[in-house]
């Protein structure tokens, strides 16, 4: 027979009018998906479907899946003829998203195409292909006659089947000020809960309804761009989009989970939503910052004493010790100036030991502060430092007699544990170098300058000369 074996083929150019057609002719289709704008399966995306058509008889009725080999579509088993020109058709079309029969194991059948199933909705949607996984296409049933046709061809249009929800998350400025999201962004954790996953899906009629007693449960939306912001427009914006069965949505009903730079929130519809099948609607979400304000930063030669020294070559307040911008951390405290110039001492809770020579070296080769030289502080170094910090009001009255009291409390700021043991200086002696111990206990705080071997290991501080 002539409709035994053969092609299904797709001309996508426009041609003359062919003659009326012999008696089975291939049939030829003309394939879209209505609203490509969508941000999920598009004509681009497609590559199957799935086709009932019922004829003027058995013989011209078929049931195939349609499959895209280059710009050509063909069916898998079947030839699809239409009888003669006097003919007429009644066919549907149906994509169940981008894994086509493999869609959660359910062998999309004859049967099941013309009765409807219960189907699960695919809850990772966390990647483009995902969420194109997730959407349902359909062509309800339409009847058409071949002299209704242009040139033959056979128009199968699908539509989305399912509802399109596009979280558009707004971020206040305040991140930008505190260095987060500047490049990539900072939004992890999505995932939507208090929705429907399962619906029951009627290929005929097109139509998708949610099953009685069907249980809810969470869906990880993809995040499907984000915009970092700028000076001139702070607010970063993240779109999270997510394939959902279509139903309504009293308030409080649909939750939307998600993690800022650490910190986890939480929002909540607080008015009735309504997803019908088929739409696709945004939905605004703004992400306050409670976070402390970016902490303002000086260059080395407008510090003050107490200030703390960042990688980044700045100077901030001890009270912003844990605020400091994305990727920086203290290295060092101003313990004196004398105009645009002075010295800080290096932050170091475990200071390493080291022979004298050793120790120079050490100071010598710490990591590069923009503004600053780092070496071993020389004896004048360390009176500068202790002496630099005794201002009226850094310790109590009963201490103020005592200078070192100011250098404990400028220390006790910065979150530091000091450790109350000898440090080299550079300074040679006749018995060997100088060294300092720093006692900074409970007790009464003092400096105690002394020498020791240069062969012995004691603790290294460096110094950051400005």
């Amino acid at each position: 027979m002539l409709f035994a074996a053969s092609a299904l083929v797709l001309f996508s150019c426009a041609k003359e009018k062919s003659p009326a057609p012999e008696l089975g002719a291939p049939m030829r289709f003309a394939v879209t998906v209505e609203g490509d704008t969508k941000a999920s399966m598009t004509s681009a995306d497609l590559n199957q479907f799935y086709l009932k058509v019922t004829g003027p008889n058995n013989a011209f009725s078929f049931f195939d899946t349609i499959v895209k080999e280059g710009e050509t579509w063909k069916a898998s088993s079947k030839r699809l003829l239409w009888k003669d020109e006097k003919s007429s058709i009644t066919y549907a079309a149906a994509s169940y998203g981008a894994l086509g029969a493999d869609y959660f194991n359910i062998p999309v059948t004859n049967d099941l195409f013309t009765s409807g199933a219960t189907m699960g909705l695919l809850t990772d949607q966390g990647t483009q292909e995902k969420l194109n996984a997730a959407d349902l296409l359909t062509m309800k049933g339409t009847t058409l006659a071949f002299a209704d046709t242009d040139d033959g061809i056979v128009p199968v249009t699908l539509k989305h089947g399912l509802a399109k929800a596009n979280f558009k998350l707004t971020l206040a400025p305040e991140y930008f000020d505190n260095g987060v999201g500047l490049e990539a962004s900072p939004i992890t954790g999505l995932a939507l809960s208090g929705v429907h996953t399962s619906f029951f899906f009627s290929p005929l009629t097109g139509e998708v309804s949610i099953p009685n007693g069907a249980s809810k449960g969470a869906v990880i939306p993809f995040q499907s761009s984000y915009e970092p912001g700028t000076e001139a427009a702070k607010p970063a914006l993240a779109v999270a989009e997510a394939i959902l069965v279509p139903e309504a949505f009293a308030a409080g009903a649909l939750t939307l989970y998600f993690t800022v730079a650490g910190k986890d929130f939480t929002w909540t519809n607080s008015t009735p939503l309504t997803f019908e099948q088929g739409g696709e609607y945004t939905i605004p979400v703004s992400v306050a910052c409670d976070a402390a304000p970016a902490p303002t930063a000086y260059t080395l030669a407008e510090s003050t004493v107490g200030m703390i020294v960042g990688t980044d070559g700045k100077a901030y307040a001890a009270a912003d010790k844990d605020n400091l911008p994305s990727g920086v951390t203290a290295v060092a405290m101003v313990a004196c100036k004398s105009g645009s110039n002075g010295l800080a001492i290096q932050l170091n809770g475990n200071p390493v030991e080291k022979e004298w020579d050793e120790a120079k070296t050490y100071a010598e080769g710490l990591s590069a502060v923009t503004g600053g030289t780092w070496r071993l502080p020389s004896k004048a170094d360390w009176q500068n430092m202790l002496m630099g910090c005794a201002v009226s009001g850094d310790a109590s009255a009963s201490d103020e007699m005592n200078p070192i009291a100011g250098f404990k409390a400028k220390i006790a700021a910065t979150g530091i544990t000091w450790k109350s043991v000898y440090y080299w200086s550079s300074t040679e002696s006749e018995m060997g170098a100088w060294s300092v111990l720093v006692s900074l206990g409970d007790s009464n705080a003092a400096a105690y300058f002394d020498f020791h071997s240069t062969s012995r290991e004691l603790n290294v501080l460096g110094c950051l000369a400005f």
